[in-house]
Formats: structure tokens, sequence, C-alpha cells
């Protein structure tokens, strides 16, 4: 159980933390020098003015994205005004994740018309998404950081995958905020503000193995104990899941390949 903490000097748009929408993570797999690349990327010593930040972290399904998202989030939530997590796996999902943003807006900051949106028997979503848009782009309104997460369907404009969609279309046009994109797309990664998150060493294996559901392989002596594991692969061009089974003794270990 996550404890809801409010940062008290920041004040207006203030919202309480939660990760109410967030995957359960039962155990996270320490990644200290990602952790510290994100850290520096979000607060860097030296910031002369405020800027929108956009970071991606892309790589392999199950290769913990998500856990190194949902820890720097937990971690640095004092920090933020507010903290908002937007499952990013399909078009609908993502406009499902801003009704419950709007939902949380701090009573008499919302947009005047919200109410009457979120109480309508048919939600206009194109205009609940710009309303939230809004209020993430009040002047004032500059230190949340929003998390767009699985953003994995490959979206161009003449694409027939109906639930792929361009994410900046769900980011404010504001110069400032902070958003944290994840993704199996390499194609997603903007020029050197991007995280490529793969090769791990032999403890950051097992321990991704681990919680992922492995399984001992019953039968096979302790000095070579087996797990299956299900790694899902991306192509980055058709951007198409593929599941392979792989039995893997612990000593020779493998959790990312390319």
């Amino acid at each position: 159980m996550y404890q809801l903490l409010i940062c008290p000097c920041l004040g207006k748009h203030t919202v309480q933390f939660s990760l109410e929408e967030v995957p359960h993570i039962d155990h996270f797999v320490q990644r200290d020098k990602e952790m510290q690349r994100l850290t520096s990327f979000f607060f860097p010593q030296n910031q002369s003015q405020i800027h929108r930040n956009i970071f991606v972290v892309y790589g392999l399904g199950g290769i913990g994205k998500t856990q190194l998202c949902v820890e720097f989030a937990r971690k640095q939530q004092t920090r933020y005004s507010a903290v908002f997590w937007l499952d990013g796996s399909t078009k609908d999902a993502i406009r499902r994740s801003f009704v419950n943003v709007a939902r949380k807006l701090p009573a008499g900051e919302a947009p005047i018309c919200l109410p009457e949106m979120l109480a309508a028997e048919k939600l206009d979503m194109d205009s609940l998404v710009g309303r939230v848009l809004d209020w993430l782009s009040l002047p004032s309104n500059q230190r949340w950081l929003l998390v767009i997460d699985n953003v994995d369907r490959g979206y161009s404009e003449k694409g027939q995958d109906s639930q792929a969609y361009d994410v900046m279309r769900y980011c404010p046009k504001a110069d400032h905020g902070n958003i944290l994109i994840t993704s199996r797309l390499s194609t997603l990664r903007p020029p050197q503000h991007s995280l490529c998150l793969g090769s791990v060493d032999r403890a950051q294996g097992l321990a991704i193995l681990e919680s992922t559901g492995g399984d001992i392989v019953p039968g096979v002596s302790n000095r070579r104990q087996c797990t299956i594991t299900f790694i899902h692969t991306v192509s980055d061009t058709i951007s198409q899941k593929r599941s392979l089974v792989m039995w893997t003794p612990f000593s020779t270990c493998l959790v990312a390949f390319r």
C-alpha cells in the first residue's frame, strides 16, 4: 500500500499523489544508473529557465520500463505538484486515462465546462482531453509529471491500426511541465532525450526473471535449475509482438537479446 502525500511547498495546482492507475509492481529490480539518468534529466543542477521536458524509456517488453518509471514517480513525488499516469497502450485506453485525470483536478481549478462534461451521458472525449491539456498548460501550473506508459503501437497518418495514435496529440503544447513515456518502439525516442533499457548484469537478470513469473522446472538438479520465461519482442518497423519460450540455466541467464 503506497502512502498518499502532498507536498505543502507547492500550493496551488497540487493533486494528491496516488498510484491508483499504475500497474501493480510486486518487486522492483534496482537500476541505479538508469534511475540517476532520469533524475539528472528532470532535475538538472544548472537549469536556467523552465521548459518542457520529454523523455522516452524504450526497450523490449518485460525488461522493466514501467517498473523504473513507477519507482521514479514514487521517489520524486514530493518535487511535483501533480503526477498523472496514463495507459498509453491504445487510443481508447489513453482517452479513458484522461477521464480519470479530469476527475482528480483540484476543485475550483478545472475548466468551467469540465464538470458538465463528466456528468454527461455521452462524453465528448476530444473536448475533455482538450480541457485537461488546457489545465496542464496554465502558466502558473509548471511542476507536474505526466507518465504515458506502453506507447507500443507504431502510428502513421496512413496507418490501418485504429488504436494507434500520435502521442504528441496528448501532450500539452505549453513550454513547461514534464513528460515521461515508455515504449517498445525505438522510433519514438527523441534525440538525446531517451534511454534504451537493455542489457543487465546477472543479478539484475535473475531478479527480472523472478519478478515476471519465472517457474522453476521440476526434476532438475540444484546446480542447473532452469526457468521458463516468456520474452516479448517488438519489431521497430512493424511493431509486431512475438513470444519466445526459453529454457535457460541460471548460470547463463539471458533476459534481453537483439
